[in-house]
């Protein structure tokens, strides 16, 4: 029966259509100079822990553009059987079996998505969106420089599927004076006192509104703890001004915190005021040597207290914290819980916080799927590993009678589909507009 209750939810959700909350790519891949760089996505991280007190060594030579490719298959070709039972490696594949029909890996096959990479343009991205059923990408471009070129027109290539998210990370990282600088282009004139850096900020951030951008995201948890604490302006403007009298200092970290924390909330709430929601990077991270212990979501409690007007999407599973996460979810309104990237860290973990979170909380406050990935192969291979695991939850929950066959269709729904769109205030018709790129012309129908 187990068998068969699963078969079945997974056809269905085959033609359930999916938001998908987070990535990283904006549709027009181009062509490819090192497939050991940009194809394989996550398992680059599974290949370093694999390769030992040579990580780092094995790291350096797939990025590097200049090594031949004959050499880098050498070293690849003896750790690639070590990692063959990940999930990273099993969705990875989903994605190239499906984009280019390569079922195994040979370095004939690393040649072959070499020479066929300049296929890979926003058409081909497009059609492979529709195969998978996905309606709209939320992008984060991850740079600030990026994402300004971005809305002013200087990029090619963009799929009509993707939105986009505000970066923010590198705006209330405040070092120096330069770091003050960054928003200078939004600024009316001098800035001599945080007043006129935040009304610049106002500036940036409405030229994103007015472009379509759907959210605020941020990953600072990459460089520092989730603990953002309340501080008065009158603090933040003395450390404001000392920058801007002595433009040759740099503050230290201990310095900087307070401004990094006050920024961080004031951001966010004026994003709240112009319907942006705010996506958090809590949990596991890219790559290896990372302490998850800053990155925990339960660190944002104080924030989460005092910020109740924001609407947060709390990214990852909070891997491996999931009863802090499922807690969070279940205790503040204006939380959702966004299992993107979760599937393919932990398949199993993911399968029992979506059992767990069902029987928890109301079902409307999950996101099923984020690819969070660079490229349209991994962002197609990663929603079958959702698709997978969600087929899983709800089969298993059917089976002990906690759900019906039908209601089980109806949360996959909602999880894939319904509830994204509710968290970024899509139509149901998202992704589906076009949209005008040139800087500031027009609103994103969504």
């Amino acid at each position: 029966m187990a068998k068969e209750l699963y078969a079945e939810l997974r056809a269905y959700l085959d033609t359930v259509p999916v938001i998908n909350t987070h990535d990283h790519h904006i549709g027009s891949g181009g062509k490819v100079t090192n497939p050991f760089g940009l194809y394989l996505g996550y398992l680059h991280s599974d290949l370093d822990v694999a390769s030992g007190l040579e990580d780092r060594a094995f790291a350096r030579l797939m990025n590097n553009g200049d090594a031949p490719i004959g050499q880098k298959w050498e070293a690849f070709a003896k750790v690639l059987p070590k990692v063959k039972h990940t999930a990273y490696y099993r969705y990875f594949m989903a994605g190239l079996t499906h984009c280019w029909g390569v079922t195994e890996l040979t370095e004939s096959n690393f040649r072959m998505l070499m020479e066929r990479s300049s296929e890979r343009d926003t058409v081909w991205h497009d059609r492979i969106m529709a195969e998978a059923g996905i309606r709209a990408s939320v992008v984060d471009i991850s740079g600030y420089e990026d994402f300004r070129n971005i809305m002013n027109g200087k990029v090619q290539g963009i799929s009509d599927n993707a939105k986009f998210a505000v970066p923010l990370p590198e705006l209330h990282l405040i070092l120096s004076i330069v770091s003050l600088q960054k928003l200078s282009p939004y600024a009316k004139g001098p800035m001599r006192e945080l007043d006129d850096f935040m009304a610049a900020f106002d500036g940036y951030l409405d030229q994103a509104v007015q472009f379509g951008a759907v959210c605020l995201k941020d990953q600072s948890a990459y460089r520092r703890a989730l603990d953002y604490e309340m501080h008065s302006k009158p603090d933040i403007e003395r450390i404001f001004t000392r920058l801007i009298q002595y433009p040759r200092e740099a503050l230290s970290y201990v310095e900087t915190k307070p401004i990094d924390d006050w920024l961080f909330s004031e951001y966010a709430r004026r994003g709240a005021k112009r319907g942006l929601p705010l996506q958090l990077h809590t949990g596991h991270m890219a790559g290896t040597r990372n302490d998850v212990r800053k990155a925990n979501a339960a660190l944002l409690i104080p924030f989460l207290e005092t910020h109740p007007d924001v609407k947060v999407g709390l990214f990852h599973g909070n891997w491996p914290y999931m009863d802090e996460y499922l807690f969070i979810g279940k205790n503040y309104p204006n939380v959702w819980l966004d299992l993107c990237w979760c599937h393919i860290i932990d398949p199993d973990y993911t399968v029992e916080l979506m059992k767990r979170a069902l029987k928890i909380l109301p079902y409307n406050k999950v996101l099923a799927f984020g690819a969070d990935a660079f490229t349209t192969e991994l962002t197609y291979g990663y929603l079958v590993a959702a698709r997978d695991n969600v087929a899983r939850a709800l089969s298993e929950l059917v089976e002990e009678g906690w759900l019906s066959l039908n209601d089980a269709k109806t949360v996959a729904e909602d999880w894939f589909f319904n509830n994204p769109n509710e968290f970024f205030g899509f139509k149901p018709e998202a992704g589906m507009a076009d949209r005008d790129h040139a800087a500031g012309k027009g609103e994103t129908a969504v």
